[in-house]
């Protein structure tokens, strides 16, 4: 699919109270199109949105 209009990528990294690390993605094609990945300390990668 196609992406139209201007893709925006804005990481974040954050430090929880127990230590770990927490990295997030947010990529937005438009504002109608736009997905989140979080990568968890026990290494689940959640994945949301509608891209």
């Amino acid at each position: 699919m196609p992406l139209s209009g201007t893709l925006k990528i804005v990481a974040s990294e954050v430090r929880t109270l127990c230590g770990h690390w927490v990295e997030s993605c947010t990529v937005s094609a438009s504002p109608c199109q736009d997905a989140m990945v979080v990568i968890r300390p026990s290494g689940l990668l959640v994945l949301s949105g509608v891209v």
